[in-house]
């Protein structure tokens, strides 16, 4: 029954990853490449990457 729930759950979301990362790519951002900006830009795309790499991987 756990091993169900986690298994639903891990689907859930990675559903919502895909759905996050769709919304990112479709909508206007604000062209602003400071450093700051930069930096954050990096880290979500490296948070998205394992996000989706953790099931593709079948851990």
């Amino acid at each position: 029954m756990l091993a169900s729930a986690h298994f639903w759950g891990g689907l859930v979301i990675l559903a919502l990853v895909i759905l996050q990362i769709l919304v990112r790519v479709v909508s206007a951002r604000p062209n602003r490449r400071q450093p700051f900006e930069m930096a954050v830009q990096a880290m979500l795309t490296l948070f998205h990457f394992m996000l989706l790499a953790v099931p593709a991987s079948g851990l």
